[in-house]
């Protein structure tokens, strides 16, 4: 028997209904009634605060449509470090949270007597394949243009990597890409790509801001990571930069201009082996103090070897 088509249609779309309500539906309601236990901050945490396991809560949270990166092993945060402003009730995710310590405000650390400076660097590798964090201690090289060489079948440019004194141990205070956005509350170890980092800003010197100026203007500038996570270490770096440069402004005219390392008056090896002794015998010692016992010891050297 023929069935009259509407009859057909009514029981198709029956058929599709009773499928969609007994299959379609149970399934759907399974995939949303699932749930993780996510990490939400308790209180407020600063940017920089290391992350303590009562300023944090565990929620129940349905899993469908979730944002990437939601923190669900409260092991990841509980010692971690907030890498951005977290108020209350807020999801921690990975870009909120860093496994090293981070710098909270920058603008803090610009001492009496020290300035801002502003450098552009030029390519990733300069930037340690776009992996600076503010806080870190690098040393600034400066690679320049020296010419060309020429041989028998073709001429090259070559270039030259000067080390100045005054660039050796500087901390990064900020980072911006090249619209300016600041890029210092960013991880750089998301799983997202970051904006690549075209500029970074020391506080510094005068001294070294006039070198590091020069550099900037006349050459290129590359950076290689010396500390990264280690507060004291980073302390005791800055400290013998400030004691070098100390030594420098006290040896008078031989250092009165910026050299490269190798045309120093004295020797660095011999200024390093000097300031590790003395931070053995009672830590890090006064940048100034340091400073002229070693002048005052190289020149009774100097003295001794002319009688």
């Amino acid at each position: 028997m023929k069935l009259p088509k509407r009859l057909l249609i009514a029981l198709v779309c029956f058929g599709l209904a009773a499928v969609l309500f007994f299959v379609g539906i149970p399934i759907l309601r399974s995939g949303t009634a699932k749930t993780v236990t996510a990490v939400r901050a308790a209180v407020p945490i600063a940017k920089g605060e290391r992350i303590e396991e009562t300023q944090i809560r565990f929620e129940e949270i349905g899993a469908y449509g979730l944002q990437d990166g939601v923190l669900t092993d409260p092991g990841r945060a509980i010692g971690a470090y907030a890498a951005a402003d977290l108020f209350a009730g807020d999801l921690l995710t990975e870009e909120k949270v860093s496994a090293t310590p981070i710098s909270s405000r920058a603008e803090a650390r610009l001492e009496e007597g020290s300035v801002g400076v502003t450098v552009t660097l030029d390519s990733l590798e300069a930037s340690l394949a776009n992996r600076l964090e503010v806080g870190n201690i690098v040393t600034v090289y400066d690679v320049s243009d020296s010419g060309f060489r020429e041989s028998s079948d073709s001429a090259s440019l070559t270039r030259d990597v000067r080390l100045y004194p005054e660039l050796l141990w500087l901390q990064v205070a900020l980072l911006t890409d090249e619209d300016g956005t600041d890029l210092s509350g960013l991880s750089p170890y998301s799983s997202e790509p970051n904006p690549i980092c075209r500029t970074v800003t020391f506080f510094v010197s005068p001294r070294q801001a006039q070198v590091l100026l020069q550099a900037d203007r006349h050459g290129t500038l590359h950076l290689t990571l010396v500390s990264r996570g280690d507060p004291d270490r980073a302390g005791s770096l800055l400290l013998r930069e400030k004691a070098l440069l100390a030594t420098l402004s006290l040896a008078g005219e031989d250092c009165a201009k910026s050299v490269p390392l190798e045309d120093l008056p004295f020797s660095m090896a011999l200024w390093n082996r000097a300031y590790d002794s003395a931070v053995s015998r009672s830590g890090n010692p006064d940048p100034e103090a340091f400073a002229r016992s070693f002048l005052a010891s190289r020149n009774s050297g100097r003295e001794g070897g002319s009688k």
